[in-house]
């Protein structure tokens, strides 16, 4: 999600350097092995401001709206 986020936004160098600190970063790996709802949580309420985002710059689709909706509601 750090990749496709950084290359809508930037260039596909930022996004790959973006995602290869995020997957190398130990405090990162240590909370993402330890099972936790926050984990889901933080997944969630991210993929769904990310999407409110594009959705704002750019027109989408209902199924793209509704999609945001269940992210929301997990």
């Amino acid at each position: 999600m750090t990749y496709y986020v950084a290359r809508r936004l930037w260039t596909r160098k930022a996004a790959l350097v973006a995602a290869v600190v995020l997957a190398t970063s130990f405090g990162w790996w240590q909370a993402a092995t330890i099972t936790q709802v926050d984990m889901t949580l933080t997944f969630s309420v991210s993929a769904a401001l990310m999407l409110f985002y594009f959705l704002y710059r750019e027109e989408r689709s209902r199924a793209a709206r509704s999609l945001m909706l269940a992210l929301l509601l997990l």
